[in-house]
């Protein structure tokens, strides 16, 4: 087992700036599980590494792989035109957007103001369908993260394509299989999970996320929630896809997901060039070590590929150290606070584990 004193540093140094109140950690490197909590829950209750916390949008990628499975199977293609199997889509412009679109942020997509823990899945996707498309906007060309209607769209199609519901299909075709058994997509869910908190006027305060995400709602995007362990699971269940293992996809299908289909592209929402697979952000440091958001630390190889959450959690892999990790703070940071916290995190994690400059 590694001694993990710097990243653990930089959490208890995050706790004294009240950046979270707690972390967990979980990796595992060249088949060593490791796992770690620091910090507490909320006040008085001591952080556990089995217990589930949010993951916000570092649960993309479940969602990206879950569409994958249905690529896999001949079911759909990522060139695929949305409105194939959500007809109503097909309007205002939105036409030729595909499901390849949507996963590398590339569609277009006119916001859509609807609280999603409130509003039926029906009237989610109808509000979505009736927006046109994002005036000049070149679908495929121009580029920015899209948080939640993408990602609607996305469950919705392999709900149409699978005759299962979102949350059946991502329990059988992913959790069961990769043995993610304690993570959940709903509020009234098999999983109880923590309190997430909002750094306000530099005291940490309940999230409205908290409220949102115990709600009997499902968002593809945004809503799973699990312990870290389950997270980083997943990345190693990529890496052994990578590796030539059989897994909930074939290797030439994650091959596919992982290429970069994005790449050289201004995030008009995050601000900076990031690069995209499917679903996935790959490692863009050539574009700023120092500036990149939802990086994954200053010495992670050009393969790494992962997500991050809303200010506050990343999952992540590097095949080129058979690294899988996932980190998760219980505190929204804001977002300069957080892109510098967790840069410092994962290149503290990177240096305890003895990766960095290898």
């Amino acid at each position: 087992m590694h001694q993990l004193t710097r990243t653990v540093a930089v959490i208890e140094a995050g706790i004294e700036r009240k950046l979270h109140l707690g972390v967990q950690v979980s990796l595992v490197l060249d088949g060593q599980v490791e796992t770690l909590a620091v910090g507490e829950a909320e006040p008085g209750v001591a952080l556990t590494s089995e217990m589930a916390i949010p993951w916000l949008s570092a649960g993309k990628p479940v969602t990206a792989v879950a569409i994958a499975t249905l690529v896999n199977a001949g079911k759909i293609s990522f060139d695929d035109v949305v409105s194939k199997y959500i007809a109503e889509f097909g309007q205002g412009g939105k036409e030729g957007i595909t499901i390849g679109n949507l996963l590398t942020h590339t569609a277009g997509l006119s916001p859509v103001d609807v609280d999603w823990s409130t509003t039926s899945w029906d009237d989610i996707i109808r509000s979505i369908s009736e927006q046109p498309a994002r005036e000049g906007w070149t679908v495929g060309k121009d580029a920015g993260y899209d948080p939640v209607a993408s990602w609607f769209l996305l469950g919705d199609v392999i709900q149409r394509v699978s005759g299962r519901d979102l949350e059946m299909y991502l329990k059988e075709e992913i959790f069961e299989p990769v043995g993610m058994t304690g993570t959940s997509v709903r509020g009234s869910g098999e999983v109880d999970f923590a309190p997430l908190y909002d750094r306000v006027g530099g005291q940490m305060q309940v999230s409205p996320y908290t409220a949102r995400l115990a709600k009997d709602h499902v968002a593809p995007g945004s809503s799973l929630r699990g312990p870290a362990a389950d997270l980083a699971r997943f990345y190693q269940h990529l890496l052994d896809i990578l590796d030539g293992h059989p897994g909930v996809i074939s290797h030439g299908t994650l091959n596919n997901v992982l290429s970069r289909h994005r790449g050289e592209t201004f995030d008009q929402t995050l601000q900076h060039k990031v690069d995209y697979g499917y679903g996935f952000i790959l490692d863009s440091n050539q574009y700023g070590v120092e500036t990149v958001p939802y990086g994954f630390g200053r010495h992670a190889s050009e393969a790494a590929f992962g997500h991050g959450g809303s200010q506050s959690s990343m999952g992540f892999a590097d095949p080129r150290y058979n690294l899988a990790a996932a980190v998760i703070a219980n505190g929204r940071a804001g977002e300069g606070q957080h892109q510098r916290r967790f840069r410092e995190l994962l290149t503290a994690l990177y240096e305890d584990l003895g990766l960095a400059g290898n």
